[in-house]
């Protein structure tokens, strides 16, 4: 059985019964010494237990004098601590006596209380800020928190404890109960705060970094794509570890790269800020044809110009660890906040951005993009490599392809033509091309090689439909601009053909591909050969030329005019509406002469 003794406001002990018998024997405990052990319910006077007594000859108490101590000069409290076995205090281990209870309450309440508690908050401010700039896998850091966390706790608990029972014992010993009982509330109070505290935020992160020191990261790998040359790239998957070192490694071997594209899920918002100084130091531009979102938002912001595609969409939410986002803990969100403000974003976007729960995800229109200077333009994206596929999948693509009734007419009646098509659109795909570029390319091939092969040989009233598509086409470019007209008309002459997509209404371009397929259909199934004769073909000429005086020289020789668009666009617009005004038959042997040429 365990004993303390207790004098002059401090107490020692554990010791046993036969050291404290030791110590009465050699006058080193004196009567009035109070003496507590588990068998006792409270602190009593030594001089009430009897047995301490025994060992002294004759078996009565030593006398005392006036001021309590045994006539013996040995008796004084350095004996209590040296002589007898109260000498074997163990105090010496400060965490064990704190522990224990023995502790001053003083010292135990503001000493491993108060004072560790400020020390373990900077200490854990400390470790945040080196993990966050230490360059280790998440794995590696979770675990470094889960062992963290426990050893903050044990401390917490051992604070806990040590003051709840250095607060009993100086209720007991000095039968005072106003600090004791004041540093047991404050303990309780404590205790609730931190169970809270525990249940809303050290155990979602504990339990989460367990979870990722065990499995790792659940964020898919980042994937990298050269476009056009090596003047574009595209980051898609998502901001998996190790994004900006892969980054940075592809920018260095690939140093013409000017845009990148950004079509990326997030993940760790470490690589968002590391994709961000990247692009920021290079002065790239960012771009996003599709879905930017979360970290890969952060990485958006470096580029010297933030384009965003017509169809593109940038994502923003709280930022978390598993499930504790800035709904339960907004220190959490303070980094991202202090970031975006100090780039100008509006405090509306802010906060709207900040307060989606991590689960869920904002979409800012592109109005409020614009307006908050997150985007600096909305742009074409057939300007740009294609990019946001994904795994690309030739198959799927072509499957695609097929849908337009042209492609599907080609490969049924001339499959030579319909390879050499798909083979330059999948080598356009995989190696980052701009829509407008592959769309350049197979126009060039149809109006090379498809329109001159079947406009010779086909049926009147399908050739004369497809005719007419294209006149319409020419007079909504020629009220537009000249340039555009005669650019289509004449596109090695004028430096590149048109891009009718962004001029011509959709609808006509539909009509445009239909009437070509019929045609295509018509010169395989039933071909027809007549064409103008000569005695025709002057008779058309000298209607031309009574409209426009010098269309005959302008159409023979066009190259003469390539500084004077406006004439060659009229010259070829008043030819074709003299075509469009015949017959079927007759504009088609017209027709099929003028592609004989």
């Amino acid at each position: 059985m365990e004993w303390y003794v207790h004098r002059d406001g401090q107490t020692f002990g554990p010791s046993d019964l036969s050291e404290l018998q030791a110590a009465a024997k050699a006058g080193a405990l004196r009567q009035n010494d109070l003496v507590y052990s588990d068998r006792l319910a409270r602190w009593v006077p030594a001089a009430e237990i009897p047995e301490l007594w025994r060992a002294i000859e004759p078996s009565v108490p030593p006398p005392t004098g006036n001021n309590g101590e045994a006539n013996n000069p040995a008796v004084s409290q350095d004996n209590l601590k040296n002589n007898a076995g109260v000498t074997r205090n163990r105090r010496s281990n400060f965490i064990l006596a704190h522990w224990r209870g023995e502790v001053p309450l003083a010292f135990a309440y503001w000493g491993f209380g108060v004072l560790i508690s400020l020390a373990s908050t900077i200490i854990s401010y400390w470790f945040i800020d080196t993990l966050t700039h230490i360059k280790v896998h998440p794995s590696v850091k979770s675990a470094f928190i889960a062992v963290f966390l426990v050893i903050m706790t044990i401390i917490g608990v051992w604070q806990i404890v040590g003051i709840w029972r250095s607060a009993g014992r100086h209720m007991q010993t000095t039968g005072r109960t106003f600090w004791g009982g004041l540093a047991r509330c404050a303990v309780v109070l404590g205790s609730i705060r931190a169970v809270v505290e525990y249940n809303t935020i050290i155990v979602p992160v504990f339990t989460e970094s367990v979870r990722l020191a065990i499995h790792g990261e659940e964020i898919p790998r980042y994937q990298f794509r050269i476009l056009r040359d090596g003047t574009e790239v595209e980051l898609s998957g998502g901001m998996s570890y190790g994004t900006t070192d892969s980054l940075k490694n592809l920018l260095d071997a690939a140093p013409a790269v000017q845009v990148v594209h950004l079509n990326n899920i997030g993940g760790w918002i470490e690589e968002g800020y590391g994709v961000y100084h990247l692009i920021k130091s290079r002065k790239l531009k960012s771009y996003t044809s599709t879905t930017c979102v979360s970290a890969c938002a952060i990485a958006f912001l470096g580029g010297e110009e933030r384009l965003l595609s017509t169809d593109g969409k940038l994502g923003f939410h709280s930022s978390s660890f598993g499930k504790l986002d800035g709904s339960s803990l907004p220190e959490v969100n303070t980094d991202v906040r202090k970031f975006l403000i100090s780039l100008g974003a509006p405090e509306w976007f802010v906060n709207k951005a900040m307060s989606t729960p991590s689960y869920d995800m904002w979409f800012p229109t592109h109005e409020e993009l614009l307006a908050a200077n997150i985007v600096t333009k909305i742009v074409d994206p057939k300007q740009f490599g294609l990019s946001g596929l994904g795994n690309v999948d030739l198959s799927a693509i072509e499957s695609g392809i097929l849908s337009i009734p042209l492609y599907a007419m080609l490969k049924k009646y001339d499959r030579e033509i319909y390879d050499r098509l798909i083979d330059r659109l999948n080598k356009g795909v995989l190696v980052g091309r701009s829509v407008l570029e592959m769309q350049a390319e197979i126009r060039q091939v149809v109006q090379s090689e498809v329109v001159p092969k079947y406009m010779k040989i086909a049926p009147s009233v399908a050739l004369k439909a497809y005719w007419d598509t294209q006149v319409e086409e020419i007079e909504i470019l020629a009220r537009r601009d000249p340039h555009l007209c005669a650019g289509f008309i004449f596109p090695e002459l004028m430096g590149g053909g048109v891009d009718l997509s962004s001029y011509i209404p959709s609808d006509i371009l539909g009509r445009d591909l239909q009437a070509l397929a019929l045609l295509i259909e018509g010169a395989a199934v039933r071909p027809e050969t007549a064409k103008a004769s000569d005695a025709e073909v002057a008779k058309l000429m000298t209607r031309v030329t009574d409209k426009m005086a010098n269309s005959a020289e302008i159409l023979s020789e066009p190259e003469k005019y390539a500084n004077r668009p406006d004439q060659l666009c009229g010259a070829f617009v008043t030819l074709s509406k003299e075509i469009r005004s015949m017959n079927a038959e007759a504009a088609a042997r017209i027709l099929r002469w003028m592609f004989s040429q």
